[in-house]
């Protein structure tokens, strides 16, 4: 079956229209982050009461790696193909089979090289897992490299459909898993089935060009220069938000200890959902409104205000209740976690600020300034953890990591008010 493009939606750049758009895309887009999300969070509860803390430690760490490798692997096409196909909607298989042809050149190497630096440096037990996780990390960036073609569409219905059925696919096997206490390195084959599940529902759907002639289409950026930026800010925010549990390993703290950590991040890490789909939502609306040379200072506005308190809102019910909500989804055992989820919480304002006007500079292909902001904050602070992790323990990074957001949206936004509107030939 496949979804067939008539025409490009029709655009104009008031904010009504603008309000309208993000709502109908973040409706989709609610829905399937709150069901994917969730499903990571009760994957962590699966491992924590039928495996024990040290699975749940190997998870925290795979699942990580997994997570950051997926971001390499897309190459970046993942955020070119939703602005591309926005511009131009009937050029969208086109843009797609360009974006393949050079995740297959760039991803190859780097999958041979991380499976052998996982042989090599990773402990036994470590290993296997990671090695799971590397098949699925490669099924992944498939899938939402499929699912951006359709963002770009506005047809946010699609992906969210394909990583429902991923998810819902792992948790049986992980179920399973624990069920017949299988070993914990099974954990990453459990992902691999839900991942190629999805890949095949949504590579069934893929869009036919609406463009009669390739001479017809406006051409687009260099996909690959465009997408090595994006790699750069994919794979550094997820340093930030993961490089912590990464140092930790390093440092060889107890799986049991990065587990407890792991319990008290998760939550947090599900909360960033909020900016994330928001963004999804209005990057196609703001392409267009580049495209249009719009200026894009009343946005930076628009998503600072939103971001803010979308951050400080989800902060503060994760203070209230973060102490209930370690009790209720991972029991009696990891209530010393919570003091770390309370102060957490509040990395959220930051973080959520600097997604919110890093779109922004995306649509406007000025992504450059959000990569200089994140990589001016996000090397210290790993170095600090270094540095900290030691002394203060699991509330030490935590603290590393408020400040470090903090400074993001601030600098990113900042650099965001330098940017001018486009001219277009």
């Amino acid at each position: 079956m496949f979804y067939t493009l008539t025409e490009a939606p029709a655009v104009t750049f008031e904010l009504p229209h603008f309000l309208g758009g993000m709502l109908r895309n973040a409706s989709w887009l609610t829905a399937g982050e709150i069901a994917v999300k969730g499903g990571v969070l009760l994957a962590g509860v699966i491992i924590a009461r039928g495996m024990g803390a040290g699975p749940l430690g190997l998870f925290t760490v795979s699942y990580g790696v997994a997570v950051l490798i997926t971001q390499l692997l897309a190459a970046g096409q993942v955020e070119v193909l939703i602005r591309e196909v926005a511009r131009e909607p009937k050029a969208a298989r086109t843009w797609f089979r360009n974006s393949s042809v050079w995740q297959l050149k760039a991803g190859i190497p780097v999958a041979g090289a991380v499976g052998l630096g996982m042989i090599v440096f990773a402990t036994s037990t470590l290993r296997w897992t990671l090695l799971g996780f590397l098949l699925y990390a490669l099924l992944r960036s498939r899938l939402i490299t499929a699912g951006a073609v359709f963002k770009g569409l506005e047809r946010m219905d699609i992906e969210v459909k394909a990583r429902v059925i991923e998810l819902a696919s792992a948790l049986v096997g992980l179920a399973l898993i624990a069920w017949f206490e299988l070993p914990a390195w099974l954990m990453g084959l459990a992902f691999n089935l839900g991942a190629t599940l999805g890949l095949g529902w949504i590579m069934a759907r893929l869009p036919h060009d609406g463009a009669s002639r390739p001479d017809t289409i406006t051409p687009p950026p260099d996909f690959r220069k465009e997408g090595l930026i994006f790699v750069g800010l994919a794979g550094m925010f997820q340093l930030l938000i993961r490089g912590d549990t990464l140092v930790m390993a390093t440092l060889g703290l107890q799986a049991a200890v990065i587990g407890r950590y792991g319990a008290a991040l998760m939550p947090v890490l599900a909360a960033i959902a909020l900016p994330q789909l928001l963004a999804v939502a209005i990057y196609p609306i703001l392409s267009r409104s580049a495209e249009a040379s719009e200026s894009p200072q009343r946005w930076i506005l628009f998503c600072l205000g939103l971001g803010l308190a979308s951050g400080l809102g989800t902060a503060t019910i994760l203070d209230i209740f973060g102490p209930l909500m370690i009790r209720l989804l991972y029991g009696t055992r990891y209530l010393a976690a919570s003091p770390l989820l309370v102060r957490a919480a509040w990395l959220l304002p930051g973080a959520c600020s600097s997604m919110m006007i890093g779109v922004v500079l995306a649509a406007w292909r000025q992504q450059h300034l959000g990569l200089a902001a994140l990589a001016s904050v996000t090397v210290p602070a790993l170095l600090l953890d270094i540095l900290i992790i030691p002394v203060f323990g699991l509330m030490g990074a935590v603290n590393v990591a408020v400040v470090a957001h903090s400074m993001i949206a601030i600098i990113s936004a900042v650099l965001a008010w330098t940017v001018k509107r486009q001219v277009n030939a």
